[in-house]
């Protein structure tokens, strides 16, 4: 048996992207929007870290921990079908 929750990589966080930070104590609609000013790379190669610009300063947050938000530009390249 394999473990499919690793079978796939996940969402790539690059600079500029923007993103919700997730926060357990709020509703979702209420987490706070942010943007991508650099991204921190583990031994590995793989972000794990990055660092955020919110309305109320400059954060570093784990990955994990945001919603990465889709830009106009990737949702017109899904073909139909896809995109629902």
């Amino acid at each position: 048996m394999y473990r499919a929750k690793w079978r796939t990589s996940a969402q790539i966080i690059c600079k500029n992207d923007l993103v919700l930070v997730k926060d357990e104590n709020i509703l979702p609609m209420l987490w706070p929007l942010a943007g991508v000013v650099d991204v921190v790379m583990g031994k590995d190669g793989v972000c794990r870290v990055s660092d955020l610009k919110t309305s109320l300063g400059n954060i570093r947050m784990a990955v994990t921990r945001l919603c990465l938000l889709p830009l106009k530009e990737s949702v017109e390249r899904l073909p139909p079908n896809e995109g629902k």
